[in-house]
């Protein structure tokens, strides 16, 4: 999960509650494998359908590239599905979740609710 940039000090006890919530939500198995992609597009804070059928396009088609088999990412082995992730974040993280304002409004939905890469990639 990414962590929410705190450009306001006002709104860190809300930020916080934020990032509280969705770990909660991962924690919970509200994310899991098997759920509805809708759930992973409001996640990842994905402005709309197109976005995210772009998005998953260039996971998969990354994953491939990669040698990423989507049988063993979907088995009981989280290393795999962790690998890929963070590998893909590392190459379009800043695509998404950067910090250059047209991009986002182009990927993402109201900005001061968004995460942001990578300064918050630790997350």
């Amino acid at each position: 999960m990414l962590k929410m940039a705190s450009t306001n000090p006002g709104r860190e006890t809300e930020r916080q509650k934020s990032e509280d919530h969705l770990r909660h939500l991962l924690e919970e198995g509200f994310l899991t494998q098997r759920a509805p992609y809708n759930r992973f597009q409001n996640f990842l804070d994905l402005k709309d359908d197109n976005v995210f059928a772009a998005f998953r396009r260039k996971l998969e088609s990354f994953a491939d590239q990669n040698k990423y088999s989507w049988q063993e990412m979907a088995g009981d082995d989280s290393w795999k599905r962790n690998a890929c992730a963070t590998r893909f974040l590392v190459s379009f993280g800043k695509e998404y979740w950067g910090d250059h304002p047209e991009v986002r409004e182009k990927y993402l939905i109201a900005d001061e609710d968004t995460c942001s890469w990578s300064h918050d990639q630790k997350q």
